[in-house]
């Protein structure tokens, strides 16, 4: 049985951050050691951030988080759960937090692999 789904602040004890200014959290440490490194989005700030999630439970929210920024903040972002092996395209890692998002906050339009490709090939246009 996978572990839950336990966020807490970006220390990984105490309150996650959801608010009008920031996103800040992390898996929940403890017992179960259900934490990585701290998730952090700033509204006034987007420059070139990572998180590794370890492929903890918490990468469901932190990609879901990801997508809400780009669809309402134009945030850009990569991540190593795309994969292009010899020409295939696929980003299986990320759907879990793709039909999460889709899920939660129906979309007009669901965000779609192909949509996740050209997303990123914009943030990659943004950087050079």
């Amino acid at each position: 049985m996978e572990d839950p789904l336990q966020i807490a602040s970006g220390s990984g004890k105490g309150k996650p951050v959801f608010d009008g200014v920031m996103v800040d959290f992390n898996g929940r440490d403890g017992d179960k050691d259900l934490g990585h490194e701290t998730f952090r989005i700033e509204k006034h700030r987007q420059d070139w951030d990572f998180c590794k999630t370890a492929r903890k439970p918490y990468d469901l929210l932190v990609v879901a988080c990801l997508i809400a920024a780009w669809q309402i903040l134009d945030y850009r972002f990569s991540s190593d759960g795309y994969t292009d092996y010899n020409g295939e395209k696929h980003v299986k890692d990320l759907m879990p937090g793709v039909n999460f998002y889709n899920e939660i906050m129906k979309p007009e339009v669901p965000v779609t692999e192909d949509m996740l490709w050209e997303q990123r090939a914009e943030y990659y246009s943004r950087r050079t």
